[in-house]
């Protein structure tokens, strides 16, 4: 935070996600802001607040003052994704794009276009006109400018067509207002050479907003490209660009029964998460199972951040095995350097002195999942925790989880089933669903934006925390189109993999009445290595006026890229 004459200079990134959509650890990106010199950011998770008010509350308890955190929500409209600022009021997104940023502002928000030039989007942006409407109608608050990661070969960042409309009307007096963000979906994507700059009143969310919104001093700056109004980019390149200056050190300390971390060289420490302070600059992490903090520190006018994620010392997968006719949850333990003694299973203990497999007997197929592994002196090394439903073969499983921020229009929701089956080697995956107000008016990767289905399949179950990140399973869409024929993409693929197993699929989607029927068959070159897979499917809701929300059979997918939320399939046994 730098004093420029009467205004603050402050440097941030706008629009990043977390885990509480399918980003990374809120703490790790938090860090990664600080570490990049960032004295603000916006959380803005898919359609949910819950990321900007987890991060509130982090920098409350750690009573660090970067960075600041702007409330935020990226919302999935209609073709489109506006970013919502300065508000934790939900908002109905399920009308017209005017009426959403209306909306927003109706809960005292600013509503801006997330990525105009994302290649997914540009085209209803910019050729249907739909862009230059909302900006030159005043519905917008302003743009998102230069987000992109990765530029596609022989691009440049100033050729970006919203750059160049945003020179033209720069130049009739006419400029908007403007944002910068990295669209982070991991750390390593939030980089100090893209991001906002403004010159505000006051070191608050307040101040920073106005400085973009009402003032317009600001400017979105990706490398050598700086764009804003002459004003702000006069004040921007008046001002110093030092990086951030680290002179603070983090050690660690392995204990009996934990970890303790000491941090040297700093003037103030600020932490949050589940350390247990000891002195003034030495915390301790109780355990060897999974912790996330963060550590912030201040050196003069510079600050520095580290994550601090415990990696557990034990890897546990959880998959439904079938023992004398019986359904289990069975546990693939392996660990590293400390001995196993013992594990508990919802109660039941089991011993251990290899790697080892156990199974816990499952009293009903829905119920949660515990397991409690030990070492020979006791100390807790790992818990996990699953939601563990199990699906069989040849029996109909209806998705009851319905997430929307509007009713059905009729007062009739969507209603899915789903079952699987074999036909020789090949595995068939049938999906039915009674929709009455039918609406696909997408097609490719914004199919997810009609009505669609998606479903995801983890043929090692894995169960990842992130799958966006740690990239472990398949994500495919199937959708009728509106004229009839069936369309299909891949989402996500295993990294291992890439896309050609996908490719041999066959696949099929027809509308009969009100009824929808999609039938994939997953041939041998997907190479299914256990008795069950992970599995879960979405239907995507459209009634005409945009997407309103989906229908699930477990959590992990619409909300976020997480398998460890699914269900499970049993490949060998049938009911």
């Amino acid at each position: 935070m730098v004093k420029a004459g009467d205004l603050w200079y402050l440097k941030g990134d706008m629009h990043i996600h977390s885990h509480f959509s399918d980003g990374e650890r809120l703490e790790k990106m938090l860090a990664r802001v600080i570490a990049c010199g960032f004295d603000f950011c916006a959380i803005s998770d898919h359609d949910t607040f819950a990321g900007s008010r987890a991060a509130m509350q982090m920098m409350e308890m750690s009573r660090s003052p970067v960075p600041v955190i702007i409330r935020s929500q990226e919302s999935t409209c209609s073709g489109c994704h506006i970013l919502s600022y300065g508000t934790l009021e939900e908002y109905v997104k399920s009308v017209s794009l005017e009426e959403v940023c209306r909306n927003i502002r109706a809960a005292g928000g600013y509503a801006v276009a997330a990525h105009p030039d994302w290649v997914h989007t540009r085209s209803m942006f910019r050729e249907s006109g739909l862009f230059a409407h909302l900006v030159e109608s005043g519905m917008l608050d302003g743009v998102e400018l230069m987000n992109f990661p990765k530029l596609l070969p022989g691009e440049k960042v100033a050729d970006e067509w919203t750059n160049r409309y945003y020179f033209e009307r720069s130049k009739k007096g006419l400029p908007f207002a403007v944002t910068c963000g990295s669209d982070a979906h991991s750390a390593e994507e939030i980089t100090p050479e893209r991001y906002i700059a403004v010159f505000a009143e006051s070191c608050d969310e307040k101040g920073i907003l106005d400085a973009i919104f009402r003032y317009k001093r600001s400017v979105a700056v990706r490398g050598d490209c700086v764009i804003g109004t002459p004003e702000a980019c006069e004040l921007y390149f008046s001002m110093p660009q030092n990086p951030p200056c680290c002179k603070s050190v983090l050690h660690r300390k392995e204990c009996v029964d934990g970890i303790q971390y000491t941090l040297t060289g700093a003037d103030e420490i600020f932490v949050c998460g589940d350390l247990e302070k000891q002195s003034d600059n030495t915390f301790f992490k109780a355990g060897f199972d999974h912790a996330d903090a963060l550590v912030t520190c201040r050196n003069g006018s510079d600050f520095s951040a580290w994550y601090i994620g415990v990696p557990d010392r034990v890897e546990v997968k959880c998959v439904p095995v079938v023992e004398d006719g019986t359904i289990k949850a069975g546990f693939e333990i392996n660990y590293q350097e400390r001995v196993i003694s013992k594990c508990r299973v919802n109660g039941d203990e089991f011993v251990f002195d290899t790697n080892s497999f156990a199974c816990g007997t499952l009293r009903e197929l829905d119920n949660d999942i515990e397991i409690v592994v030990y070492d020979s002196n006791s100390v807790v090394l790992c818990r996990k925790q699953w939601d563990f439903p199990v699906g069989v073969l040849n029996k109909w499983y209806v998705p009851e989880l319905l997430i929307s921020d509007a009713p059905s229009p009729d007062g009739v929701e969507p209603e899915a089933r789903f079952m699987f089956s074999k036909s020789g080697d090949d595995l068939v995956i049938n999906i039915e669903v009674v929709d009455k107000l039918f609406c696909q008016p997408c097609r490719g990767f914004g199919m997810y934006m009609g009505d669609s289905v998606q479903f995801g399949l983890d043929f090692d179950c894995a169960a990842s925390e992130n799958d966006l990140i740690d990239r472990k399973i398949w994500e495919l869409g199937i959708s009728v189109t509106d004229s009839g024929t069936c369309d299909f993409v891949i989402y996500n693929s295993p990294i291992a993999s890439g896309s050609k197993p996908a490719e041999k699929l066959q696949y099929s989607a027809v509308r009969a009445g009100d009824k929808s029927i999609f039938r994939t068959v997953v041939g041998k070159d997907f190479s299914v290595r256990k008795n069950a897979l992970g599995f879960n499917m979405i239907f995507n809701i459209n009634d005409g006026s945009g997407r309103r929300g989906y229908l699930a059979w477990r959590k992990g997918i619409g909300d976020r890229k997480k398998s460890a939320d699914w269900g499970y399939i049993l490949l060998n046994e049938s009911k």
